[in-house]
């Protein structure tokens, strides 16, 4: 973690919300994931089907070089993507 926090700029030097190429509903699905929804849970609050919410997760991975949704929670954590993180 701290490493992570090592790379991210000073709170100061970087007011612009970088979203990293993610689409407004990769980044919904982002949130729901730091958030700790299921696939499942997911796909009904959004109204799309769980296959659709894999597939924007295997897009959200390969933009933001993670492998899992725990790397993909705190990536967004630490990059400040969600919420007031």
């Amino acid at each position: 973690m701290k490493y992570l926090r090592d790379l991210m700029p000073p709170s100061g030097e970087s007011k612009i919300k970088k979203n990293f190429g993610l689409t407004p509903r990769e980044m919904e699905v982002v949130e729901a994931i730091v958030a700790g929804y299921t696939n499942k849970e997911i796909a009904e609050k959004f109204t799309i089907s769980e296959q659709t919410v894999k597939h924007h997760l295997t897009n959200i991975f390969d933009k933001l070089g993670v492998f899992n949704r725990l790397e993909l929670a705190v990536f967004a954590i630490n990059n400040r993507l969600v919420g007031n993180a």
